[in-house]
């Protein structure tokens, strides 16, 4: 049987303010729903994320729905929905409305029965295997006790797969501070472990992230030393042909139409410097990641004005420190008007606040809390407060 895995389409998305960005998130699943008919599995498996948002706009819920649509024609899908997908509350997601005869969703709201997951309900048998697919938990250690009540029902004489929009080991939660949703020993019992929520690919023998279909920031890819993305980070899907309980090999599918970016880093750099390179890597379809340490604190500005003159689709520039020498020979500006002109029409509020001596001879927090609230009651403008 051939399964076909993909997950964090995050439809929906813009990224770095720029409106135009929405189209790149649609265009890569186009790619992925013609990709689908060509490799033309048994079974598509979506881990979460399909949508950017909880409530997508109406014009990007109808193009999912319609690729859903079309797709459930001809092929089973499961999918669950991740954590951008639908509000802890309600647990319910828009995915619900694919729901039909060749696609099943599985919702958080529906899983449980008197406070314990109804393992019934997210189990879906076909052509043999199991698969057990798992919404996103945010309470880590319901999702656990979750985990272990779908253990009672495994056969070890039976394939046994499971979906999750989770991280579950040290290595891939590098970039979730240390924080591993559930240990890979308590799910080594599964044959496979189908994942999302990481947006980076790793592909291992008994589990795979296939990450995200396009990236919503640079930090989703690793760069060489000439800062081109490198192959084994690129945006992919993953194509299983299983054989047998132990034997399910694994086809790495690169996709053509993610956005392309460039990583390139200066320690101490000049200007000359900056666009003589620079100008070897121009491309309007691009993104510049462009990463200055040490930098010269008079470069600034001549370094906007050169980032405007070059064609990339857009530079995010990002300076991590200046010369310290240069720093400590900094004057400060601290006058009223410096902070009027930081502060505009919230000037006076602020510098209400913060100029109290009240405020500033208390020693106990709540007290401050209540004093500022006081304050900020005895202004008559309701919405000039909000904002503040």
């Amino acid at each position: 049987m051939k399964i076909l895995h993909i997950s964090d389409n995050h439809l929906g998305a813009i990224k770095y303010r720029k409106n135009e960005t929405y189209n790149d998130f649609l265009k890569v699943f186009d790619e992925i729903f013609k990709l689908a008919f060509d490799y033309n599995p048994d079974i598509i498996i979506h881990s979460g994320d399909l949508f950017h948002k909880d409530r997508p706009e109406s014009i990007t819920l109808k193009f999912a729905f319609d690729k859903f649509l079309e797709l459930s024609k001809k092929f089973k899908i499961l999918i669950i929905p991740g954590n951008h997908d639908f509000k802890a509350r309600v647990g319910l997601s828009p995915i619900s409305i694919f729901e039909n005869g060749n696609i099943k969703v599985v919702e958080m709201r529906d899983i449980f029965k008197e406070d314990k997951v109804d393992v019934q309900k997210l189990k879906f048998c076909y052509n043999g295997i199991n698969f057990y697919l798992i919404p996103y938990f945010s309470d880590r250690q319901l999702l656990r006790d979750s985990i272990f009540e779908i253990l009672t029902d495994l056969k070890d004489s039976e394939i046994n797969f499971i979906v999750l929009h989770q991280i579950i080991d040290e290595e891939t939660s590098r970039q979730k501070a240390g924080i591993i949703d559930i240990p890979f020993e308590n799910l080594k019992n599964f044959d496979f472990i189908f994942l999302g929520h990481f947006h980076t690919p790793k592909v291992k023998e008994k589990f795979a992230y296939v990450g995200s279909s396009e990236a919503i920031k640079y930090d989703e890819y690793e760069y060489d030393e000439n800062g081109f993305i490198k192959q084994k980070t690129k945006k992919r899907i993953i194509l299983y042909e299983v054989l047998g309980k132990s034997n399910i090999k694994k086809e790495e599918i690169l996709l053509k139409t993610p956005r392309e970016y460039i990583k390139i880093e200066f320690d101490d750099p000049t200007i000359n410097e900056i666009e003589n390179k620079l100008k070897n890597y121009e491309d309007n379809e691009k993104i510049l990641i462009l990463k200055i340490s040490n930098a010269n604190h008079n470069i600034t500005i001549e370094l906007n004005s050169l980032l405007s003159k070059l064609k990339f689709y857009h530079v995010e520039k990002i300076i991590t420190s200046f010369k310290q020498n240069q720093i400590q020979n900094l004057k400060i500006i601290n006058t009223n008007n410096y902070k009027q002109e930081i502060l505009g029409k919230y000037y006076e509020i602020v510098m209400k606040i913060i100029e109290n001596q009240n405020i500033i001879d208390l020693e106990n927090e709540k007290e401050q809390e209540k004093e500022i609230e006081n304050i900020l009651r005895s202004l008559t403008n309701e919405d000039k407060v909000n904002r503040t």
